[in-house]
C-alpha cells in the first residue's frame, strides 16, 4: 500500500471517529433542559394564583387572595426553581437556600443544598443534592414530615396527607396516608402529586396513578407521555409531541386544554390549568365564574409574559 492510500485511509477513520463523537454530542443534546434559552424557567399555580421564574432570576405573580402575594414574589433574585401551595410560593435560590412567601406555616431557615422542591397544599418538601429529605409545613397531618430516614431520593412529590420520594432505582417510598399502595409503582422516572392522589411515569412513557380507584383522574390509561403534574382531583400529561392530556374534574374550565399543544411544563391551580410552551409563551385556561372569589386574576398569564 503506498503512502497516499495510507494517509486516505487514516483520514477516513479519523473522520469517522469525528463523526460518532459528533452524534452522540446531538444525542446527549437532545436530552437537555427544555427551558434552556428561554425567559420564562418555570411555573407553578396556587389554588389562587400563578407565579412565573424568569431566566434572570425574578418571579412574578398575579392572582392570590392577598395582594402581600406578588409584593413578596417580587423581592426575590437569583431564583433557580419554583414551588406554589395554596396559598404560597416557594423557591429555591442559587445558593441552595429556600425561602417562601409569609402565609406558608412552615420553617426553612435551616434547610440547605437543596436541589428540588415540591408544594403540598400547606406544606413544602425538600430535596438534598446527598438524596436525603427535608419536609415542613402547619402541624396538621404531621405524619407526612416523617421522611428522615430516605436516603438515595431522585425527586420528591407532596399531596394534602403525605409525601413521597422517587429513589434512583425507579421505586417509590411514602411518608402520611395516601389510598393506595406504592410498592406497586416500579420502573419510574417522576413523580407529581395531587390533593389525594400520587402521578407516576414509567421510563416506557406509561403513567400510572395512586388514588381513589373510583375517581376518573386515577383511572387513566395513557402512554407516550414525557412528564406529569397533579392537583385537586386532577392529573395532566403531556405527551411527547407536545399535547396536554387531562383527566379529572372540569372545576371552572380547568380541562379546557384541548387546544394546547407543544407544551413543555403544566401546572394546575384550583380553578385553571396553566403551561409553558417550547418557544417561552404562557397559557392558561380562563376561569369561568360568576363569583368574584373564585376569579382573582389568576389566569391572567398574558400579564407575566416576557
Amino acid at each position: 500500500m503506498d503512502k497516499k492510500k495510507k494517509i486516505a485511509i487514516i483520514a477516513a477513520a479519523c473522520a469517522a471517529v469525528v463523526a460518532i463523537i459528533v452524534a452522540v454530542i446531538c444525542i446527549v443534546g437532545g436530552n437537555s433542559d427544555p427551558f434552556k434559552d428561554l425567559p420564562v424557567q418555570g411555573i407553578a399555580a396556587g389554588e389562587y394564583h400563578t407565579s412565573v421564574l424568569y431566566a434572570d432570576g425574578t418571579v412574578a405573580t398575579v392572582g392570590g387572595k392577598n395582594d402581600l402575594l406578588s409584593y413578596e414574589c417580587a423581592q426575590w433574585t437569583d431564583v433557580q426553581s419554583i414551588a406554589a401551595g395554596s396559598d404560597f410560593t416557594a423557591v429555591i435560590l442559587n445558593n441552595g437556600f429556600v425561602q417562601t412567601t409569609s402565609a406558608f406555616q412552615g420553617n426553612t431557615t435551616f434547610w440547605r443544598n437543596i436541589t428540588a422542591i415540591a408544594a403540598g397544599p400547606d406544606h413544602l418538601v425538600g430535596l438534598c443534592e446527598d438524596g436525603t429529605v427535608v419536609a415542613t409545613g402547619n402541624s396538621l397531618n404531621t405524619a407526612k414530615y416523617a421522611v428522615e430516614d430516605w436516603t438515595d431520593i431522585v425527586a420528591v412529590a407532596a399531596g394534602e396527607k403525605y409525601t413521597a420520594g422517587l429513589k434512583s432505582d425507579g421505586t417509590v417510598v411514602l411518608a402520611g396516608a395516601l389510598n393506595g399502595d406504592v410498592s406497586e409503582l416500579e420502573n419510574i422516572t417522576a413523580i407529581a402529586g395531587g390533593y389525594t392522589h400520587l402521578v407516576a411515569l414509567t421510563e416506557k412513557g406509561k403513567v400510572k396513578v395512586i388514588g381513589d380507584t373510583s375517581a376518573d383522574y386515577v383511572d387513566v390509561d395513557w402512554s407516550g407521555v414525557k412528564s406529569v403534574s397533579a392537583g385537586k382531583e386532577i392529573t395532566v400529561g403531556i405527551k411527547k409531541n407536545g399535547n396536554v392530556l387531562i383527566a379529572g374534574d372540569n372545576k371552572l374550565g380547568r380541562c379546557f386544554v384541548e387546544d394546547w399543544s407543544d407544551c413543555i411544563a403544566v401546572s394546575c391551580g384550583l380553578y385553571h390549568t396553566t403551561a409553558v410552551k417550547s418557544n417561552g409563551k404562557l397559557l392558561s385556561t380562563q376561569v369561568l365564574s360568576g363569583n368574584e372569589n373564585n376569579l382573582v386574576g389568576q389566569d391572567d398569564v398574558a400579564s407575566l409574559q416576557k
